[in-house]
């Protein structure tokens, strides 16, 4: 192949892979209620262990989204790693 061969199926590999991002972005947003919930069962079992109230505080207003956005981002990372993997060993 020549170099610029090269560049164009990398481009299509890299384009796959955010494709598969994407993917793994609207799953996780969809569930990203029952991450969060499920993220801070051991803060919840560790604040009542503790005579505390299971309860979390937000010290902004947009303290609740950025947290749902973040745990949505990274959980969707982590279930494209093995699709962007795969497309990475496909450009090898």
């Amino acid at each position: 192949m020549t170099f610029g061969e090269h560049l164009v199926e990398l481009r299509r590999r890299l384009i796959h892979a955010l494709i598969g991002l994407g993917v793994a972005l609207l799953i996780t947003t969809y569930f990203g209620r029952e991450l969060i919930q499920w993220l801070l069962v051991p803060l919840n079992h560790v604040q009542r262990s503790a005579g505390l109230p299971a309860q979390t505080v937000g010290l902004t207003v947009a303290t609740g989204f950025s947290v749902f956005l973040k745990v949505t981002i990274i959980a969707a990372m982590i279930l494209d790693t093995p699709w962007a993997v795969y497309q990475l060993w496909k450009f090898i």
